[in-house]
């Protein structure tokens, strides 16, 4: 059963960013962005670039098609057999960086390139990885990120950036309700519902609410004492306290 809305003069976020006082709109940047946990962002381009929520840049190097590149989870970046090492990234250090699943497919790259593909081709390549599994004690489907004195190995390394900070929760001011939103097709069509939510955001508890209709659109972070939302299209506001 529906509810009727408790607020229904409480504004959507998006209907307000744009137009009040209590947001500053800092940066468009079509979703590349990565936050990171030291109050800086990883932008995911074409390079591999660092910058201030403002959009400064901290740190830039270009990235090579096919070449790995890994962030561990107190920052360091690992490129090209370097370590960059946090926070400014000035101290460049060498490092043997070794990712298994690259070795295997530049070792298919050479046998393909003298061979049609077929059943022996196929065995060379599982014997050519279960050697490399085998040398660097390795199970076949777990991922490993594994220092070894000046050596890093990587495999089944599903994301690049360990260094990730996550979002935190909006605040609720009041319990959420249940809304009808649409019917499903056909002659016996039955209701489906979404909800509303009522959140604050900000030290001054800016008020708004939120309908669940797509996953919740808009994300809280806080860097370096100050608040900022984002949302699913890239875009980044200050909340002015």
């Amino acid at each position: 059963m529906s509810e009727p809305d408790k607020y229904p003069e409480l504004p959507f976020l998006e209907d307000i960013v744009d137009d009040s006082e209590d947001f500053t709109f800092i940066i468009d940047d079509d979703y590349h962005r990565i936050f990171l946990k030291n109050g800086l962002f990883l932008n995911r381009n074409n390079q591999f670039t660092i910058e201030t929520p403002e959009g400064k840049e901290v740190f830039r190097i270009r990235l090579n098609a096919g070449m790995t590149r890994y962030m561990d989870s107190i920052g360091n970046i690992y490129y090209n057999q370097l370590k960059y090492k946090a926070p400014d990234y000035k101290k460049i250090e060498p490092i043997v960086m070794i990712d298994i699943g690259d070795s295997v497919a530049d070792y298919a790259k050479e046998i393909y390139k003298e061979n049609l593909v077929d059943s022996i081709e196929e065995m060379k390549i599982r014997y050519y990885a279960s050697k490399l599994r085998s040398k660097y004690d390795l199970f076949l489907d777990d991922e490993v990120i594994r220092f070894k004195k000046d050596t890093l190995i990587l495999y089944n390394v599903e994301e690049f950036c360990n260094f990730i900070k996550e979002p935190e929760p909006f605040e609720e001011f009041d319990d959420r309700i249940q809304i009808k939103s649409h019917s499903t097709g056909g002659h016996f069509g039955l209701p489906c519902f979404d909800h509303f939510y009522y959140f604050t955001v900000g030290k001054n508890k800016i008020k708004f609410k939120y309908q669940d209709k797509h996953a919740l659109q808009w994300k809280k972070y806080t860097m370096n004492g100050k608040t900022y939302v984002y949302n699913f299209f890239g875009k980044l506001y200050l909340v002015n306290d």
